[in-house]
């Protein structure tokens, strides 16, 4: 695990505590925030070194490119403006998280490079999807297999019913897909950010989308770092306090 990924990610927990939630890390109280920080931050940086070794494996990569077009999703304001990379580092990462432009794209490229691990190691989730979309082109209800199957549980029980409002994140891009859907139509699996999805739009204005949708989790990543925890394969050369 390179030390430089760890002392970059503490560095910025510690620089947005202590400046944007203006707490004391030398109270008591203080003292244990830090160090669950510090856990945090150390095992985050794990993470990343497991899903590199990975990547390696199976001939994964992050492109510059890839790094670029991530960064311009930042550089998009909320009226539709789009900032400069000297601008946003000056006004987002250097005041919220002490961060350069360089160390940002870092970091950028770590998360990418653990998402697209993540996908990769998991076959039963793209199975599971696959099963799931070859019964809604058989013709099974769509309701009815989002309260059987989705993962997604906060709309599972009302037959994975969603409606979005103009303006609201759509992180995951499935607002944007349901829209582009006509009322009723099924989309193909859509691949965001934390796992699979299938959607299904009900109705749309230029205000709201309502729509359905089904979804299925990654869990095979978390699961293999875990196992290397539990059987020792995880060693640890920094001190770091119980919080």
């Amino acid at each position: 695990v390179p030390y430089s990924d760890y002392m970059r990610r503490i560095r910025s927990a510690v620089f947005y505590k202590e400046n944007q939630e203006k707490v004391d890390l030398t109270t008591e109280d203080g003292k244990s925030e830090l160090n669950y920080l510090k856990r945090q931050e150390l095992t985050r940086a794990e993470r990343f070194a497991y899903a590199t070794k990975i990547a390696k494996e199976k001939g994964i990569s992050v492109s510059d490119d890839e790094i670029s077009k991530e960064l311009d999703k930042n550089l998009q304001t909320s009226n539709g403006a789009k900032m400069t990379q000297s601008d946003y580092e000056a006004n987002v990462l250097k005041q919220y998280f002490g961060w350069s432009i360089a160390e940002y794209k870092s970091e950028l490229k770590n998360r990418l490079l653990e998402y697209k691990v993540s996908f990769a190691v998991d076959t039963q989730a793209k199975s599971k999807i696959n099963d799931i979309k070859q019964q809604l082109n058989s013709g099974a209800d769509f309701a009815a297999l989002a309260g059987s199957s989705s993962d997604d549980k906060a709309t599972s029980g009302a037959g994975g019913g969603v409606s979005a409002e103009k303006g609201d994140s759509d992180s995951s891009g499935i607002v944007a897909a349901a829209r582009a859907l006509e009322p009723g139509a099924i989309s193909d699996v859509i691949q965001g950010v934390d796992g699979y999805y299938i959607v299904k739009l009900g109705s749309k204005t230029d205000a709201q989308t309502n729509f359905s949708l089904i979804k299925v989790s990654l869990s095979q990543f978390d699961k293999d770092f875990a196992q290397l925890n539990k059987d020792g394969k995880i060693k640890e050369y920094i001190d770091i306090p119980d919080s």
